[in-house]
């Protein structure tokens, strides 16, 4: 999970857990302490993972306090946003820097040229950069769970269910399979 730092640094959070927000000391120690929010009553934990509880939040000081950044996700239309990992679909060889079909890059910024297309620029593993004019240049890397989804759907629509794998009854049937709502029936590879 990413952060914006309201005061403090990462640094501060070294040793947190993910629901942690804030970082008090007591006044004139040093021992840190973290908590979600300080207030009266409040259940914190310290450096060692120790759950202990705090009260009269006058005596402590926030030394550091973060909140999360919701993280964007692609759908894979459109312009992928900034941050985003993809694949590139088909070679780019108008680029300084050829890109092969396949190729993982990130994207790292979004501009529109003198002729109004809109790029991407990205950097790809071994630090190469590029740019593209489309949009159609990106797709979307499937996580696990996309893979085994789709396969599953693939092998019911071949094991004689008479209804093409866009069907709306295919996915109920992943779905009840998923739920653990057919009897027998087990997913392997999907969480």
């Amino acid at each position: 999970m990413k952060y914006e730092h309201l005061k403090g640094s990462e640094k501060d959070f070294w040793g947190a857990p993910e629901w942690c927000v804030q970082v008090i000391v007591i006044k004139g120690g040093s021992a840190k302490l973290f908590v979600k929010e300080l207030d009266y009553m409040s259940d914190a934990q310290d450096e060692y993972g120790v759950l202990t509880r705090v009260s009269n939040p006058t005596l402590w000081k926030v030394i550091a306090e973060r909140r999360p950044i919701a993280e964007l996700v692609w759908n894979g239309t459109g312009m992928p946003p900034v941050g985003t990992e993809v694949l590139i679909a088909e070679s780019t060889p108008y680029l300084e820097v050829g890109h092969p079909a396949g190729a993982q890059v990130k994207i790292y910024s979004h501009f529109t040229d003198d002729r109004g297309i809109k790029l991407a620029a990205f950097v790809d593993k071994l630090g190469l950069v590029g740019g593209v004019g489309s949009e159609r240049i990106f797709v979307k890397i499937h996580s696990i769970e996309d893979v085994a989804k789709e396969t599953a759907l693939n092998a019911m629509s071949d094991a004689s269910i008479e209804l093409d794998s866009d069907s709306p009854l295919i996915e109920r049937i992943y779905s009840a399979i998923a739920e653990g709502k057919i009897p027998g029936v087990k997913l392997e590879g999907a969480q």
